[in-house]
């Protein structure tokens, strides 16, 4: 029979003993459990810390800024310019600039033999007055030498043959510009020459009747009469070409629609005439 020891109380224990040692040798279940719980720790520790570094990595990684994209470099120096109230010198610039991107396929030669003679310009920073409609008729009078003859009937001579031609973008703003000249429409007719509403064969007969002082007209339309005989230039003093923007905001010579024929008709028909001193050129 085996002999029980009487149970000992925690305070009857003295200070050196430790709890441990009446666990007997071998005993270690509970412990190897401990240990194996310790053991298998860093492993999940280990995901988990690994799971931290890549968040934190991420975290840690600089944001792509979008790339911001660069403006277009503006090549064209005349861009929105007003033609009209600059100095002679740079009028000519701006035309022979528009010409060169209408005509492209033109060589340097042909764009120096056809571009408007820089003596015949008038000078517009004289003319103090706006660039309006109402203005026209003194703008043509600061113009052309001996204006007060366009207040008299033409000679004979004047028969198709206008002393002043003026250029605008399209029929409806030549109608106005017509109506703008209306204190000189006593002494003379003004020719129409537009295609709106207007043949060829219409305003040939009319040219053929009536002694002339002004033409008003697109560029196709009177390039294409001088060239059919119709219209004459052997008086011609003064070219206006009207630079009223259109609802894109170009003018004339910005206009693809009609600046291909303007430049034609000025190295054709007046580029000629301005380099002799025949024609003058007015920038309205």
């Amino acid at each position: 029979m085996v002999k029980r020891e009487a149970a000992v109380s925690a305070d009857a224990l003295e200070d050196d003993y430790l709890v441990e040692d009446i666990i007997e040798e071998g005993d270690t279940q509970g412990i190897a459990v401990e240990e194996d719980f310790e053991e298998n720790a860093p492993a999940d520790q280990g995901s988990a810390s690994i799971k931290r570094k890549v968040v934190e990595d991420m975290a840690e990684e600089p944001t792509k800024k979008k790339k911001k994209r660069k403006p277009k470099k503006n090549n064209d120096p005349f861009q929105g310019v007003d033609v009209s109230s600059k100095p002679a010198a740079e009028q000519y610039d701006y035309i022979l600039d528009r010409q060169k991107r209408a005509k492209s396929t033109w060589s340097a030669i042909e764009h120096d033999e056809q571009a408007p003679a820089i003596s015949a310009f008038l000078d517009s920073q004289k003319f103090t007055s706006p660039h309006t409609i109402e203005f026209l008729p003194s703008f043509v009078k600061f113009g052309a030498a001996g204006h007060k003859k366009l207040l008299k009937e033409p000679p004979v001579e004047a028969m198709a043959a206008p002393a002043i031609i003026i250029i605008t973008h399209s029929a409806i703003r030549a109608t106005d510009l017509v109506r703008g000249l209306k204190e000189f429409d006593k002494a003379a007719k003004i020719a129409k020459l537009f295609a709106k509403h207007l043949k060829v064969e219409e305003q040939a007969r009319f040219l053929a009747e009536t002694r002339l002082h002004f033409a008003v007209g697109t560029p196709h339309r009177v390039k294409e009469l001088i060239e059919l005989g119709h219209l004459k230039l052997d008086r011609l003093e003064l070219l206006v070409v009207d630079t009223e923007k259109n609802a894109k905001r170009l003018d004339i010579f910005e206009n693809d629609a009609v600046n291909g024929p303007l430049f034609d008709l000025f190295g054709t028909h007046i580029t000629p005439r301005m380099k002799e001193g025949k024609t003058k050129l007015g920038i309205f």
